[in-house]
């Protein structure tokens, strides 16, 4: 596997190579995935001022950051040794270690024509202890290849708001789907990665579940004005109740719910492939739009 630790970069001393990094592409087009992952509010000026905040709390933590680099390099390896079907059967470009401002902790990103999986260290440090591995590579895996294969599925493509939502609800449910589909983790592991616990779970399938009606509704609103409402792209995307985990990210759940239907009769690879036009139809019966 190809990984690429610019980290070592930021959290160095020469700052020459420091600025060079924070002109770079691999640079921009990580601010490109957080203005779009954090409702377009941000910038790359406003990024690196958060990311320069996160480097200076963590110095002394560098042997942290270094371990958590080593669980995901080993954890890729061993798929990669085993010829895990994922690993052998799709294609990405390679891994970026980098620090980030902690809002995205990881996901996939494509630099002239190549897809990569990015990660955050100082974002997966402050979960790492509950994160299964496992679950987190497959799942972040997914993004890079989907973007390899299917460009119109990458965030840089999307032509409105009706694609922000329901392009991501996809995105997302195919990588979560994936990862039931390609490990044996349990329930509380596929769907929130560890970091939530199985009751959690439980009590989040339900208020999605609950929720679901009142989500389509908004959701038919938004395909017919076109416009971003962040309250409900926060609902399905985020984490908006700090004491209530389980009441965030409900697009996880409904886009996986989704992709499980549609894997019934549709092969992993052909769904890999699809336009949001071939999901479309199955988005708006799931919603009853």
């Amino acid at each position: 596997m190809n990984y690429i630790e610019t980290y070592k970069i930021q959290l160095g001393q020469n700052k020459k190579n420091i600025e060079s990094y924070y002109e770079s592409d691999i640079y921009n087009e990580y601010c490109g995935l957080n203005c779009f992952l954090n409702n377009f509010e941000r910038d790359n000026t406003s990024i690196r001022k958060g990311i320069e905040d996160v480097i200076f709390n963590l110095q002394g933590e560098r042997s942290q950051l270094e371990s958590c680099v080593a669980l995901i390099k080993s954890t890729i390896d061993e798929f990669e040794k085993s010829k895990h079907p994922l690993f052998s059967t799709f294609e990405f470009d390679g891994v970026l270690f980098l620090i980030g401002d902690q809002t995205v902790d990881s996901q996939g990103i494509v630099i002239d024509g190549k897809s990569y999986m990015v990660v955050d260290l100082a974002a997966y440090l402050g979960a790492k202890d509950k994160y299964n591995p496992i679950s987190f590579v497959i799942h972040e895996v997914v993004h890079p290849i989907h973007y390899r294969l299917n460009p119109e599925m990458y965030f840089r493509n999307f032509k409105n708001y009706k694609e922000v939502i329901l392009k991501r609800m996809i995105i997302e449910g195919i990588a979560t789907y994936f990862t039931k589909h390609f490990t044996d983790e349990s329930d509380a592991d596929i769907f929130w990665l560890g970091y939530l616990d199985q009751t959690g779970v439980s009590k989040w399938i339900a208020y999605a579940n609950k929720m679901k009606e009142d989500m389509g509704q908004k959701i038919e609103n938004l395909i017919k004005k076109d416009e971003l409402e962040i309250v409900t792209n926060d609902l399905l995307f985020c984490i908006t109740d700090p004491d209530n985990l389980w009441k965030g990210r409900l697009g996880y759940y409904y886009g996986y719910d989704i992709i499980r239907e549609i894997h019934k009769t549709i092969s992993i690879d052909k769904i890999l492939k699809m336009s949001l036009e071939d999901f479309l139809p199955y988005l708006l019966d799931y919603f009853n739009i």
